[in-house]
């Protein structure tokens, strides 16, 4: 008995060793895994494009964000505004006795667009500032005005020299990339 399984398993390598692949196998393979690899590669490339819009676009939000919240707080703790400032600076003294000075440098052909803070970029690397606008506010005569920080119509609003405003409307963009994120909010003086 061990002698036919044995003559029968000779038999049966002996068959598998002799068969090899033919050459329209061997065309088929070479033709169908460059498909796969090309179609891999494609899916890859447009979930890798995906991935860094959504990335940009986070850290647009996060840096936009944080820069609203620090103008925020210091321009509610504004006691004046210099009449120096103007559309693409804020400059004014703040109850701690310190004076801020915001400043938009806009981009160059050389240069990104930053906004610095007592000479201090506080944007965050990779994230350059397109634009940046301060709008000096005070309530329109006759308008009915909610308690601040909520944004308003701009009806509700008339501009006015920086030295007699008791809000400031700021409005900046954000570019990393290709993508843009465009802010904006007024922020009311606590002493006005």
């Amino acid at each position: 008995m061990n002698m036919s399984k044995l003559h029968s398993m000779k038999k049966f390598i002996a068959n598998t060793d002799s068969q090899g692949f033919t050459l329209v196998e061997v065309l088929v393979v070479i033709t169908v895994i460059p498909l796969i690899l090309g179609v891999s590669f494609g899916v890859m490339s447009a979930a890798l494009s995906v991935y860094r819009v959504i990335d940009a676009r986070s850290d647009l939000a996060s840096t936009g964000t944080h820069m609203l919240e620090m103008l925020g707080q210091d321009i509610r703790g504004l006691l004046e505004i210099y009449n120096t400032s103007s559309e693409t600076r804020l400059c004014g003294s703040m109850y701690s006795a310190e004076n801020i000075d915001y400043r938009f440098t806009s981009p160059a052909h050389d240069s990104s667009g930053a906004l610095t803070r007592n000479g201090k970029d506080i944007t965050r690397s990779g994230v350059q500032v397109a634009s940046c606008k301060f709008d000096y506010l005070k309530p329109a005569e006759g308008s009915e005005v909610p308690q601040p920080p909520t944004p308003l119509e701009s009806s509700a609003y008339e501009s006015v020299l920086p030295g007699l405003a008791s809000c400031v409307r700021v409005t900046f963009t954000l570019d990393k990339g290709s993508s843009s994120m465009t802010f904006e909010s007024i922020f009311y003086m606590r002493n006005s």
